[in-house]
């Protein structure tokens, strides 16, 4: 469904921006 697709997306890019801003804290 589009709301999965979605949602998979979004939880995707936190994944990433989390990896992001642990390898470069503010």
């Amino acid at each position: 469904t589009p709301d999965g697709a979605l949602l998979d997306i979004m939880r995707n890019a936190y994944d990433i921006l989390s990896s992001c801003n642990i390898k470069m804290p503010e």
